[in-house]
């Protein structure tokens, strides 16, 4: 179903089934990114990087350390890169991956400042595989609030190619956005709004984002969906920042 123009405020949320639950003992997660062996990268508003394994403790990452504000993180589906999002400025750094460490770290620039706040408002990062946005990988950014805007960024120089006005149905639906995540096959993007607790399914049409699907995930005042990822095999997670969940769920 296409939500579109008037059909936005008939629009309903369908409620996201809980394939399985982990506990990452990471309170203030805000970020997720798969890797390849099945752990995840998560990041702490202020504490850096983690690497978690599902059946493990969290293992604080030596070279995140003394990054603070991390709002957005992804990698590579090969596992050989990390980038990692500060919310105040837009920064963005790029780290090689090797053994699930980060190395090398560098802070390649900035994403665009859209609006003259002094938090630059840039809240969530995906990776978009070769073929799915351009011929060439690309990293996906979620501008939070005002505009609510998603931008396709090569993920080098971190020049942005397009960025797209959230569609008026997806905004009655959402609040701020948290994050975004990249199916790897479609290319479709999701983005989740932690204060409303919804996701919402977006296709590219033409020149423009159309809204696919809207869906419901589970927040509390003091626990919220803050990060959110697909998984090189399609798989969609959530990370809950106040109680350090993490989901895999399904989109009906």
């Amino acid at each position: 179903m296409v939500y579109g123009g008037a059909m936005g405020k008939k629009a309903k949320a369908r409620r996201a089934e809980t394939v399985r639950e982990h506990a990452t003992g990471i309170e203030e997660a805000s970020g997720v990114a798969p890797l390849p062996d099945g752990s995840f990268l998560v990041v702490d508003d202020e504490e850096g990087v983690f690497r978690l394994a599902l059946q493990g403790e969290p293992e604080s990452l030596a070279a995140g350390r003394g990054l603070a504000d991390l709002e957005g993180v992804c990698a590579a589906h090969d596992g050989a890169a990390a980038w990692v999002l500060a919310e105040r400025d837009g920064g963005v750094w790029r780290f090689e991956m090797a053994q699930g460490k980060l190395r090398n770290g560098v802070r390649i620039g900035a994403l665009p400042r859209l609006n003259d706040r002094k938090n630059a408002g840039w809240e969530g990062l995906a990776f978009a595989p070769a073929g799915t946005w351009a011929d060439a990988p690309r990293l996906v950014a979620a501008h939070q609030r005002k505009p609510r805007s998603i931008s396709i960024v090569e993920p080098d120089s971190l020049r942005v190619d397009r960025t797209f006005s959230l569609p008026k149905a997806a905004k009655k639906a959402l609040d701020d956005l948290n994050d975004v995540a990249v199916h790897p096959e479609s290319g479709e993007i999701v983005v989740l709004s932690g204060k409303a607790g919804r996701l919402a399914r977006l296709e590219r049409d033409g020149e423009e984002l159309e809204l696919r699907g809207l869906y419901s995930v589970e927040e509390h005042d003091d626990d919220v969906p803050e990060g959110l990822a697909y998984d090189s095999s399609g798989r969609l997670w959530i990370v809950w920042d106040g109680s350090g969940r993490l989901r895999e769920i399904r989109l009906p």
